[in-house]
């Protein structure tokens, strides 16, 4: 349903490791060896020219724009990292408090994404505005009363 294979999401995920130092590099002010630079160029090279060949096959399982919405969603994620990054090295912190506080977070963005499922290019996964509100309900439903909602 994603476009995305498991071989392809395993091989993106390989990007957060540029990402988090890019982000390091920039706010953190963190530098790094040279080995360690070329090793994330050599990532993000290799996935340029794996998305490139992609684009280039008519595959119904790989879709570049799912690909890039993973790859986008990286950002975040790595931003989140250097986040902690930087409490636990200025504060002796709990580590639950702190998973519940990026759990919670994770829950505000994720609905303040909600609205871009609504775009008409995700094709399998568009839905209407209207099922949002249905779609989060029955989730709930799912998750804590263990109640399926998904009717073939």
């Amino acid at each position: 349903l994603t476009r995305t294979t498991g071989n392809i999401q395993s091989f993106v995920m390989q990007l957060s490791i540029p990402i988090n130092m890019f982000f390091c590099f920039l706010i953190l002010r963190y530098r790094y060896h040279l080995f360690n630079y070329v090793g994330a160029f050599i990532i993000v090279v290799t996935i340029a020219v794996v998305e490139f060949m992609l684009s280039f096959e008519t595959q119904e399982e790989n879709s570049i724009v799912f690909n890039l919405v993973l790859i986008a969603s990286l950002i975040p994620l790595s931003f989140s990292n250097m986040t902690r990054e930087i409490v636990f090295k200025k504060y002796k912190i709990n580590i639950l408090r702190l998973n519940a506080v990026v759990s919670f977070f994770q829950i505000f963005t994720s609905c303040l994404m909600l609205p871009m499922y609504t775009l008409p290019f995700l094709k399998q996964i568009n839905l209407p505005f209207s099922e949002i509100g249905t779609n989060i309900k029955n989730g709930f439903r799912c998750l804590f009363l263990g109640q399926n909602t998904i009717v073939e």
